[in-house]
């Protein structure tokens, strides 16, 4: 059990934690670089307390300190905006191709990337209209291990093939997945069908995947994945 000292820990990790977040917040397109007095004043905190929070952000680079003495987004901030920006891309333009495998196979389809070394990720799905059915959520997390999902994420099959689990990591539940590849054939996502094992077979889910398959590669083959900076 907690004792009470390292609630009052927890207490202080989440204070200085929104703390950040809302220094963090401040910068925008029309305010690119703020003063630490301008952060002070906006953040609504003490000029030692913005100080070390800053020092904080800097350090872990997610602020940088500019030749005027200002302060402006770091490489990290950086690099998360611009992943999540792609990503939301990349999940507008495969919707399209995710309606048309639910109403092909009747199930759910979902739309993932690695959202770290031993996570994924959903960004979108189509829920299947059966009354029963696999419901997955946007932003729920699953694990890369014993899923076929983890499995596309992480080039677990080849170019060209799918990714089967019969009964994943949750009981009563199969799945088919296949990863989506740039022109450089680096893996940006993937794309799964799933629902319930009494319904999706073995023969059943080689023949999803086959349809997987198909509206992969005409993915892969549009001027919207190249259009949208995929294919670096």
């Amino acid at each position: 059990m907690p004792t009470a000292q390292d609630m009052v820990r927890g207490s202080d990790s989440v204070r200085s934690a929104l703390r950040a977040f809302s220094i963090v917040g401040l910068f925008s397109s029309h305010r690119p670089q703020l003063t630490m007095k301008e952060i002070s004043e906006g953040a609504e905190l003490p000029s030692s307390t913005t100080a070390r929070l800053i020092q904080t952000l800097v350090g872990e680079g997610y602020l940088r300190k500019c030749d005027n003495g200002a302060y402006a987004p770091g490489s990290r901030l950086i690099e998360i905006a611009a992943s999540i920006s792609g990503a939301a891309s990349l999940a507008e333009i495969v919707r399209p191709h995710l309606e048309i495998l639910r109403a092909e196979t009747g199930e759910t389809v979902c739309f993932a990337i690695k959202a770290s070394e031993t996570e994924a990720v959903y960004l979108d799905q189509c829920d299947s209209l059966q009354s029963v059915r696999h419901v997955r959520w946007v932003g729920e997390r699953v694990p890369l291990e014993n899923t076929a999902i983890g499995a596309a994420l992480t080039g677990r099959c080849a170019p060209g093939e799918v990714k089967i689990a019969l009964k994943t990591y949750e009981k009563d539940v199969s799945a088919v997945a296949a990863p989506i590849r740039n022109s450089s054939g680096k893996i940006v996502g993937a794309i799964n069908i799933t629902g319930p094992s009494y319904r999706l077979t073995g023969a059943k889910l080689q023949e999803m995947g086959k349809a997987l398959l198909r509206e992969i590669s005409q993915f892969e083959g549009s001027a919207d994945q190249r259009s949208n900076g995929w294919e670096t």
